[in-house]
């Protein structure tokens, strides 16, 4: 299993957050198919903070950490 957390901004409302989904694999998803599953995530987390809107949140870091059992 691996962590997904990114690091972002809302540049025009002067807000930043960050976002993290788990994701089960055996092996780490690459930087860009990283950064693919959690946009969602993202967007999720950008409309509870603001609202609906017409928002461009961007990304600011990306890290992927295995997570281990026991």
């Amino acid at each position: 299993m691996f962590r997904i957390i990114a690091g972002f901004a809302e540049h025009d409302e002067r807000v930043g957050a960050s976002a993290t989904i788990d994701v089960q694999r055996d092996t780490p998803p690459s930087p860009a198919e990283a950064e693919r599953l959690i946009w969602p995530e993202i967007w999720d987390v950008t409309t509870r903070a603001l609202g609906d809107g017409d928002w461009r949140p961007s990304l600011n870091w990306l890290d992927v950490i295995e997570l281990r059992g026991g």
